[in-house]
């Protein structure tokens, strides 16, 4: 006698977690995005959950291939990797800001969309990307910390991260790599960064502009 199929249960790919954070794990981040519309696979921020010591944590990813910023927050259920671009980043976080950051935050993923929904409130879809985001976590891996390190930081990028620390009013926190490594900035407890060394150039040559003061309009 044959024993009945169990049914097939769906695998999970939705997730909650405040309004608030969401916003601030999208905002923070897409300031290390890149912009260059020839490597569209880094043009955004790339979204996925992790379990973490029996919690869920959402994390978002970006980089523009010469800073590496990743920003967490605690959530519940699952969801698996998607890719969002400037675009649909820009318009999740408006729909966040009207609905109210306080609301619960619901993200939902089906194939080539994520659903988001604000307590009821505020209903969109944003398309994903196809493009396939290097794993940041192989990265992070790799990296041996050393301190006691001597390291050369663009300016211009480390201003990037100065936002992100005003923005979060937390302190930053540098580890130096090996030579021609990545250095560890942390901010807080959910944001690193890796910032990629540049070649040592005289001050008197080096001409750098301040960073607009917002990324997202």
């Amino acid at each position: 006698m044959t024993q009945p199929r169990a049914p097939k249960t769906e695998p999970v790919t939705t997730v909650e977690l405040p309004a608030m954070e969401l916003i601030r794990l999208l905002v923070d981040t897409q300031r290390m995005a890149g912009k260059d519309t020839s490597l569209p696979m880094l043009a955004g921020v790339v979204l996925h959950s992790t379990a973490h010591d029996d919690a869920t944590r959402l994390h978002a990813t970006a980089t523009n291939r010469f800073i590496l910023g990743q920003s967490w927050a605690s959530a519940t259920g699952h969801l698996p990797v998607c890719f969002l671009d400037h675009d649909a980043i820009r318009l999740v976080v408006s729909v966040l800001r009207m609905a109210g950051p306080a609301q619960p935050a619901t993200l939902h993923l089906t194939e080539g969309e994520l659903d988001l929904t604000v307590a009821g409130v505020a209903h969109i879809m944003v398309p994903t990307s196809p493009y396939r985001f290097p794993s940041i976590r192989k990265i992070l891996d790799s990296l041996q910390e050393e301190t006691g390190m001597e390291a050369v930081l663009a300016p211009d990028l480390v201003a990037q991260l100065v936002q992100v620390a005003r923005a979060r009013r937390q302190r930053m926190v540098f580890t130096f790599g090996q030579p021609g490594k990545p250095s560890t900035i942390d901010i807080g407890p959910g944001f690193r960064a890796l910032l990629m060394p540049v070649r040592e150039t005289p001050a008197e040559t080096f001409e750098w502009a301040p960073p607009p003061q917002e990324v997202i309009p």
